[in-house]
């Protein structure tokens, strides 16, 4: 099982190989889990989305398997 953490940040986001405390797991594929730490405002959902599917994409895994948690 494979833990990443997608963080937001106010001038970028950046993908980190471990989970960061205080993070929220959002992604969910069979083999990997994707945590999001910080602000992630509405506008910004769109490039965290494209961070998780390149995440899977890198590990061979069918994005049909991504589920995502919490999202309004």
């Amino acid at each position: 099982m494979e833990i990443i953490t997608i963080v937001v940040k106010r001038v970028g986001i950046e993908v980190v190989d471990a989970r960061i405390k205080g993070a929220r797991l959002k992604y969910y594929a069979p083999g990997l889990e994707i945590y999001v730490f910080g602000a992630c405002p509405v506008s910004e959902r769109d490039k965290v989305n494209y961070h998780a599917f390149e995440q899977c994409r890198m590990r061979h895994i069918p994005l049909k398997q991504l589920v995502s948690y919490g999202w309004v």
